[in-house]
């Protein structure tokens, strides 16, 4: 064979080893790196879950995600029924209040809603 020929075949079959060296470090250790980046896109959507009390017609805040950034009352709308929201920083025990109606919640910014539920 050709000298050049050679120099191309242990090219492509280092090529060939390479690709395949890293196809199996992206299947064993993919999901390491990319669960960092996971969701990041979720720091834009807090999710609120709340604790009914028809009785009352208060909503209570039992969990809120994600939890490593603050959020805001100010950042919530009615956009359905009627309700006494809280002011300043959302922390899990504060209450709506004086529910009526079939109440929609959403983030004003994002247009998301949060939660629905009726009170009629």
């Amino acid at each position: 064979m050709d000298k050049e020929i050679k120099n191309h075949i242990k090219i492509i079959t280092l090529l060939i080893i390479v690709f395949i060296i890293l196809y199996f470090l992206h299947i064993t250790f993919g999901d390491i790196f990319e669960s960092q980046f996971e969701h990041t896109e979720f720091n834009s959507e807090p999710t609120i879950i709340f604790q009914e009390d028809h009785i009352n017609n208060t909503l209570t805040v039992t969990e809120i995600y994600p939890q490593d950034r603050d959020w805001h009352w100010p950042e919530v709308s009615i956009v359905n029924g009627s309700a006494t929201l809280p002011y300043g920083k959302i922390e899990v025990g504060d209450k709506i209040t004086n529910c009526e109606g079939y109440l929609e919640l959403e983030w004003g910014k994002l247009g998301i809603p949060i939660w629905m539920a009726d009170f009629r």
